[in-house]
């Protein structure tokens, strides 16, 4: 099993921007998202991570100490998390993952998050 302490993640509604380049409408990461993804990769790094990807099915446990007492959806922050972690090398991709599990905790502003293969 990894884990990983990582910091408050960006929401999914602060993820992805939009704009026009050279006339076309384009999608793309939000600074926000971006920086979150530099951080996530120094903490995978540091963590001495520097493994080869994990492989075959996964299950992912996701604890999200919100920052503050105030509401927000669960299933907002995962996507930031999720694709920060493919970004840094813990897994091929997160199609791989087969178990999520989000649990909101106690308010400390970090994101907790447990890998681990499934058998079979």
């Amino acid at each position: 099993m990894v884990t990983l302490e990582l910091p408050w993640p960006p929401s999914q509604n602060h993820y992805w921007r939009y704009g026009v380049v050279a006339g076309r409408a384009r999608i793309f990461l939000s600074t926000k998202a971006k920086d979150y993804r530099t951080q996530v990769l120094a903490i995978v790094a540091a963590a001495d991570m520097t493994r080869p990807p994990m492989d075959g099915r996964l299950k992912v446990t996701i604890e999200l100490h919100a920052p503050t007492n105030r509401k927000y959806d669960l299933d907002n922050h995962a996507k930031c998390i999720l694709d920060a972690l493919t970004y840094a090398n813990l897994w091929n991709d997160d199609s791989q993952i087969d178990q999520l599990l989000i649990v909101r905790q106690p308010k400390a502003g970090k994101a907790i998050v447990h890998t681990e293969t499934l058998d079979g």
